[in-house]
């Protein structure tokens, strides 16, 4: 099998264009030889993609969509597409040539087979001089991982905080919850006057943590009303005092992300 020089690839995809041996492909009958197809390398010009290789490298790289439920079960594995460059560039007869997928691949297949039929015209290869049809695979390789990051990458926003329930390991306190419950308590203090006043209930005081784990933007969520905020500063200085967090990661990276704790004020009887 004579093969193409390969040229680098970017994170989940790999292109590559190759020419198979005619027991692996599907025989393409023609009528004659005005329709007939040509292997890539029986062709005195190669049909040739606007911008060259790197431009459909990144053509494909940004049309190629992997299935959510791909995703989630992470199916990775490679499907190699034939096509045809027809005389006019257009693309043609796409079809698998051979699939590397599990046997659930939740679509994959398809996403490889439509990206193939976006391609926009290339400049068709020729023989003698005159524009002919020509044979080429695509080999589109499935990496959930890596397809993952790279697009967290392309859309990362530094600025975007995260809650509890869309981030896939929550920012962390040294020694955890327990911990944390224990060195507010320690450092909390009644207001005398607000004890004096029999003054007393919950608070909610949120707060982000950042990338580094550092509490920034302390504020009340809800507080004890009629207690000219006493009880309220007091919570707000008691959370500024905690240790900083190890930062919540979403798809490896570090992530800002919004916390709350509640503070109990309560006289004992």
């Amino acid at each position: 099998m004579r093969m193409i020089k390969a040229f680098p690839l970017p994170f989940f995809l790999l292109i590559s264009f190759f020419a198979f041996a005619q027991n692996d492909i599907n025989e393409i009958k023609v009528a004659d030889d005005n329709n007939k197809v040509y292997e890539i390398y029986n062709v005195e010009m190669q049909p040739e993609f606007k911008g060259g290789r790197d431009s459909l490298q990144i053509f494909i790289e940004h049309n190629l969509v992997y299935p959510t439920a791909a995703l989630k079960n992470e199916v990775d594995g490679k499907v190699i597409v034939g096509f045809i460059v027809e005389k006019d560039g257009k693309v043609s007869h796409v079809e698998v040539v051979k699939n590397q997928l599990p046997d659930m691949d939740y679509g994959c297949t398809g996403s490889a087979i439509d990206v193939i039929k976006l391609l926009p015209a290339f400049k068709p290869g020729k023989v003698n001089g005159n524009n002919v049809r020509v044979h080429m695979t695509a080999t589109v390789i499935f990496d959930s991982k890596a397809y993952r990051a790279a697009k967290f990458d392309k859309y990362y926003d530094y600025e975007k905080v995260y809650d509890i329930i869309n981030i896939d390991k929550p920012a962390s306190y040294p020694g955890g919850e327990n911990a944390l419950l224990a060195d507010i308590t320690k450092n909390l203090n009644y207001p005398a006057k607000s004890l004096r006043e029999n003054n007393q209930g919950k608070i909610i005081v949120s707060f982000i943590i950042d990338k580094a784990g550092h509490i920034t933007e302390v504020k009340v969520k809800k507080g004890i009303e009629g207690d000219e905020d006493r009880c309220n500063d007091e919570a707000v200085r008691v959370v500024k005092l905690l240790k900083d967090f190890t930062p919540g990661i979403v798809n490896g990276k570090p992530v800002k992300m919004a916390f709350q704790v509640p503070i109990i004020f309560k006289i004992k009887d």
